[in-house]
């Protein structure tokens, strides 16, 4: 799993740090597309099965490499989601609370 830091000791991440890691999934998806690709032009040159046999297993790495990537993902922006959700909640109803408050007639 990546460690996140958090900016300026807020509990969200900074947007420089969502970049790096779309850009890190984006760049495990190209690679598990490639393993593909690659695997089955082994398979239609008749590549011997030891060949493809390892093309595979690089695949395999390399999606597993993208799975947790993901995760990596959704978890950040989960981690995100939460906080802003607390500062929401922590704001309350000000400036949105009673109308009488804030000098709002109640015609009926």
């Amino acid at each position: 799993m990546v460690m996140l830091t958090s900016c300026g000791g807020d509990d969200h991440h900074n947007l420089g740090q969502l970049e790096e890691l779309n850009v890190a999934v984006l760049q495990e998806q190209q690679k598990v597309t490639a393993d593909k690709a690659a695997i089955a032009q082994a398979q239609a040159a008749g590549a011997p099965a030891s060949e493809i046999a390892q093309l595979q297993g690089i695949f395999q790495v390399d999606q597993a490499i993208l799975a947790a990537s993901e995760a990596d993902y959704i978890e950040m922006w989960a981690q995100d989601v939460a906080a802003m959700g607390g500062y929401n909640s922590g704001s309350g109803n000000i400036g949105f609370g009673n109308s009488s408050a804030i000098g709002v007639a109640n015609n009926p």
